[in-house]
């Protein structure tokens, strides 16, 4: 007999067949659809296709650095241009912080070329951060990228505020800096007197062009007429071929703009032309006559207490015309254009001649 624990585990055992059974061969009803994937949906990428045969290669090109070293070859020639340029005033000695409206336009690189292109004698304000006259500030560089980016910003001639036009070739860009600023008040020959409280009164440093020119001085009657030098009309680019003669390395001429060498050694490149066998720039006794004129115009002034010996004027002072005259003439000759008449002997010579003449007058 099958006893009853066995026919227990047989019924346990057949009841758990059925139930497998039934959940793996039998199906119940269909689901509701499920939601919809994202519109747009990006599917999986497809196999890369033939890159194909590469094209032709183009012509080479011209060099990129071509017109580059057309200027920056850095030849001997440029080095020395750059290297006289380092020791002239204009790159150690020009004060280039003087950054003012008024001061800028000669003092910095940035205040000249703004000047050059507005025409105004100042800025519109000052010069942050300014920097001295370079190559840049005399020279249109990186414009047509060949040599001609070497040629001056301007070359046009310079009317002064008296109407006399400066008009000398490449000497014209010298000008924009080297003439003297309007002298206030200005005395008028058989005017009133002149009250003076700046004791720099008198045309401001670097009235080169205008002494060259013949203009801006007190010019009262006297035993002089008031006529100029040949320098005037017989130098063509006036500044230019006088001031950058042959150099000597980086002593004289060239881009030092210098004519002496520690004070003594004259570069006489630029005066033999006309003046042949000359050994300094006493030519014909100019320097030395002039020099005496000066002295003895200087004196008179001290003496009335008008000048100290350093040559600035002990203000405040009225003065009578010819005495504000003789400080202006003086100033200019001596103190501005700093050349001891060589610029233009004759103007110079008549300048402090007459004013001296005419001094208690």
């Amino acid at each position: 007999m099958i006893s009853s624990k066995l026919l227990r585990v047989a019924s346990s055992m057949l009841l758990v067949f059925c139930l497998v059974f039934a959940i793996t061969a039998c199906e119940g009803p269909e689901g509701p659809q499920g939601p919809e994937g994202p519109q747009g949906a990006v599917g999986p990428k497809g196999d890369k296709g033939d890159p194909g045969d590469p094209g032709d290669p183009g012509e080479p090109g011209a060099d990129g650095t071509a017109g580059c070293i057309t200027c920056h070859d850095m030849s001997t020639d440029l080095v020395a241009r750059v290297v006289q340029w380092e020791t002239s005033t204009h790159a150690i000695g020009g004060n280039f912080n003087r950054n003012g409206t008024s001061c800028a336009p000669c003092h910095s690189h940035e205040g000249f070329r703004e000047i050059l292109e507005t025409g105004s004698t100042t800025t519109a304000a000052s010069i942050f951060n300014p920097t001295p006259v370079g190559c840049r500030t005399c020279h249109n560089i990186h414009q047509d990228y060949e040599k001609s980016d070497y040629e001056l910003a301007t070359v046009a001639p310079y009317t002064f505020e008296g109407g006399v036009t400066f008009d000398h070739g490449t000497g014209n860009l010298c000008v924009h800096c080297h003439y003297p600023r309007p002298v206030s008040p200005m005395p008028v020959v058989g005017g009133a007197e002149v009250t003076i409280t700046n004791s720099r009164y008198g045309p401001h440093y670097g009235p080169q062009s205008s002494m060259i020119a013949g203009t801006g001085g007190y010019e009262v009657p006297g035993s002089l007429p008031y006529s100029n030098s040949a320098h005037t009309s017989m130098i063509a680019n006036s500044c230019v071929d006088c001031h950058m003669g042959t150099p000597n390395g980086d002593r004289t001429g060239g881009h030092t703009f210098s004519m002496t060498h520690d004070g003594s050694s004259p570069n006489l490149s630029g005066c033999t032309g006309c003046h042949s066998g000359a050994d300094n720039f006493d030519v014909n006794g100019a320097v030395t006559e002039i020099t005496a004129l000066a002295a003895q115009l200087k004196q008179l002034l001290m003496d009335d207490g008008i000048l100290n010996e350093s040559g600035l004027i002990n203000t405040p002072q009225t003065l009578s015309a010819n005495k504000a005259g003789a400080v202006l003439n003086w100033r200019f000759v001596w103190y501005g254009d700093d050349s001891k008449g060589v610029h233009n002997p004759k103007y110079a010579r008549a300048l402090l001649q007459n004013s001296i003449e005419n001094y208690n007058k």
